[in-house]
């Protein structure tokens, strides 16, 4: 089962860009959609991934403006604030579904245009 503490706790593991801590929270067979990219399958090329994202990055913090759960699915809705190795700050908004089976996340589909992060 989902509950807020769940996501909070989840979304706590993502802004500490510690990727194995983050990858706990997801099935071996996890499906994990980026904004339009293409479906991503299994915990190996969701980190090759989200690593090339991450090492762009200072930090990140999602600051969650909604939250609806149904059964295994969790609708978040965010305001995520990235930090460039640059500096620059990125403030950028998203809506993520999330659904879950025996405590881990199946299958994840972030909504956002991440294209002005690398304005």
């Amino acid at each position: 089962m989902i509950d807020e503490k769940w996501i909070r706790d989840y979304y706590k593991a993502a802004d500490s860009m510690n990727m194995k801590e983050y990858l706990e929270y997801h099935t071996d067979d996890l499906k994990f959609r980026f904004g339009s990219n293409e479906t991503t399958t299994g915990k190996e090329p969701v980190e090759q991934s989200l690593t090339h994202l991450w090492n762009a990055l200072q930090s990140m913090s999602h600051t969650m403006t909604g939250l609806w759960i149904q059964d295994n699915v969790a609708i978040v809705e965010a305001d995520v604030t990235y930090t460039r190795k640059d500096g620059k700050v990125v403030p950028l908004p998203a809506a993520t579904i999330i659904r879950i089976e025996n405590g881990k996340a199946f299958d994840v589909r972030v909504n956002m245009d991440i294209n002005p992060l690398f304005a």
